[in-house]
């Protein structure tokens, strides 16, 4: 009889050391720092010496109902059963993903919440916002030769074999509020000087802001209201190439605005006394050069 009772009480015990373990188990959860595997470990070994000694000691030294002391002893391989059963069971918990997973899209912190992410501002140009269109380019341009070409030999002076007549010449996209243009041809080559010294070629001036060009050999005089500036030779007319050697022969156009007085005939400027002159007034230029060899 006093066996019977004495295996009921060490069978309540061991349910006692058993709820005790699944304790500590649970604490194993809510231990952040203890989720590698031989921190687990070391949590079993603690386990098992701590409550072993403590349920066996404690009764073979006489506890509140003392038993033998080889009665607890032969018990004490099935104790060590159950706590490596119990070990088994906390390393058994899962590593928390929180931890060893990266944090990104759907992650979770620590704590189990999850990561709120958020998306980068986009960075592409709003197409309502995107600058207008620039402005179309003023331009000057001639059939009979390219920008830095070689003026044809009808378009130089009699005297190196031309006809002296004037090439023809077109623009366009004059900037906004042109109301008069100006032209000028100039020879800042050696032996001409530059800025005010450079040899005169052509002037015109008060030019319709509604005419797209010169054709070849213009009677400028005939257009109403244009005036034209004194060459070089002391012409007033287009004055052909007429160098030593080569040369380079510059036609600025210039748009003007509706403030720019008159210029009277007979008025002589290079384009640096042009532009020193009617700078406030001038509106943007276009630039023809041609090269010229006898």
């Amino acid at each position: 009889m006093m066996g019977l009772i004495s295996s009921i009480v060490y069978g309540i015990r061991v349910w006692h050391f058993v709820c005790d373990v699944r304790r500590r188990i649970f604490l194993c959860y809510g231990c952040r720092t203890l989720t590698r595997f031989s921190s687990k470990a070391v949590l079993c070994v603690w386990i098992g010496n701590t409550s072993s000694d403590a349920l066996f000691t404690r009764e073979g030294r006489g506890g509140a109902m003392d038993r033998p002391t080889t009665l607890v002893r032969s018990h004490r391989g099935l104790s060590l059963i159950l706590i490596g059963v119990a070990c088994v069971l906390t390393i058994g918990c899962g590593s928390d993903n929180s931890v060893d997973s990266p944090q990104g899209a759907g992650s979770q912190e620590a704590g189990g919440l999850p990561q709120e992410t958020f998306a980068e501002p986009s960075l592409s140009a709003d197409p309502v916002l995107s600058s207008a269109d620039p402005a179309p380019l003023f331009t000057l341009s001639s059939v009979a030769f390219s920008d830095n070409g070689e003026i044809p030999l009808a378009h130089a002076c009699t005297l190196k074999g031309g006809d002296n007549i004037s090439p023809t010449l077109a623009w366009s996209d004059a900037p906004d509020g042109t109301a008069r243009l100006a032209l000028i041809v100039d020879d800042e080559s050696l032996p001409c000087g530059t800025g005010a010294s450079a040899c005169k070629h052509w002037q015109v001036y008060n030019i319709p802001a509604d005419m797209s060009g010169f054709e070849k050999g213009q009677a400028v005089s005939d257009i109403s209201g244009v005036t034209q500036g004194v060459n070089w030779d002391l012409t007033s007319n287009y004055a052909g190439p007429c160098p030593p050697n080569e040369h380079v022969y510059t036609f600025t156009l210039y748009a003007l605005s509706g403030s720019v007085p008159a210029i009277e005939e007979g008025t002589a400027l290079t384009r640096s006394q042009f532009q020193g002159r009617f700078e406030e007034h001038i509106l943007g230029s276009a630039i023809l050069r041609g090269l010229f060899a006898p």
